[in-house]
């Protein structure tokens, strides 16, 4: 029986060759697959820790600045306060 030859060189390279362009492939197939399900794994995440609509976002922003707008003005009320006292001494 004769021995089959085998050239290592030869089938290395063809192996390199062929990873070369498959994983990139693989990894753009992997990354454009998974984008749907990572986004929907988010929105199910963001729900389940109780995210807020716009709307509630909205009222919370709009509640902060009237909020803000009221320690303006009691700031600014008080620094009259302090004029007043200031030129009365």
């Amino acid at each position: 029986m004769g021995a089959i030859s085998i050239d290592l060189t030869a089938i290395t390279a063809i192996w390199m060759g062929g990873v070369l362009l498959l994983v990139p492939l693989t990894g753009l197939t992997v990354r454009w697959g998974f984008t749907p399900f990572v986004h929907a794994l988010a929105e199910y995440r963001g729900a389940s820790r109780g995210q807020r609509s716009e709307g509630e976002l909205r009222n919370s922003v709009a509640a902060v600045e009237a909020r803000l707008n009221d320690l303006e003005s009691a700031v600014e009320a008080h620094r009259r306060e302090a004029e007043a006292t200031v030129r009365c001494a």
